[in-house]
């Protein structure tokens, strides 16, 4: 990448460091943020920059000027640094960046995206295993209907009717007490199964759902 690299003298742009000898306007090397970043960027693209042809001059006159203009024309040199803004390079043949005293910096922080509160809660769960949910406490409230109608012993009537089970095998996931104990030991070992599996669920339910609520 050949470059016009211009001795504006400012840290922001280009500066061109003078050695300690006395024998002219000899320079050890070159700095700046403008100068720093081409750097960046041709190291990135695995490119050389050369800057053979650049003069060495404090401001910006027509006559360099228009020898740049020339030089890019004739593709001697590809990019030009140093201050030089659309105001010098008037050229609708080249693109010219932002200057970078005009230029504000803005932070821009990635967000996350908000949903609705309500919508947290299901959001926690695949739909898949919603449905499994749902399919098992349907399974569960029959089985207990089954159990406590076609039992050997007397059984209470609230767990023989869908309803009623159904309520109790809600109550059960949800953390309440259901307010009658059943009778049989199938049904107790089935509750007792349910119990665990409501206890498991509802523990990792609630803390995804806290994180969800705080985070969302």
């Amino acid at each position: 990448m050949k470059a016009f690299l211009r001795n504006v003298k400012a840290c922001f742009n280009t500066n061109y460091v003078q050695s300690n000898s006395s024998i002219g306007s000899l320079w050890e090397y070159i700095e700046g943020l403008e100068y720093d970043l081409l750097k960046v960027v041709l190291q990135q693209m695995n490119m050389k920059l050369l800057h053979d042809l650049t003069p060495d001059v404090s401001e910006m006159s027509l006559e360099t000027t228009v020898k740049l203009i020339r030089a890019m024309f004739a593709k001697e040199v590809y990019i030009a640094l140093g201050g030089l803004g659309t105001d010098v390079l008037s050229v609708s043949y080249f693109d010219s960046t932002n200057p970078y005293f005009m230029t504000s910096v803005l932070w821009y922080v990635p967000c996350s995206v908000k949903y609705p509160r309500w919508s947290s809660i299901f959001r926690i769960l695949s739909v898949e295993l919603w449905l499994v949910l749902i399919v098992s406490i349907l399974i569960s409230a029959v089985s207990a209907t089954l159990f406590g109608r076609y039992s050997c012993t007397s059984e209470w009537q609230r767990y023989k009717s869908l309803s009623s089970a159904l309520t109790s095998v809600w109550a059960v996931i949800l953390g309440v007490s259901v307010s009658t104990m059943p009778r049989t030991p199938s049904l107790r070992s089935l509750f007792v199964g349910w119990v665990c599996f409501s206890v498991a669920f509802s523990t990792v339910f609630q803390a995804f759902l806290t994180s969800f609520l705080i985070y969302a």
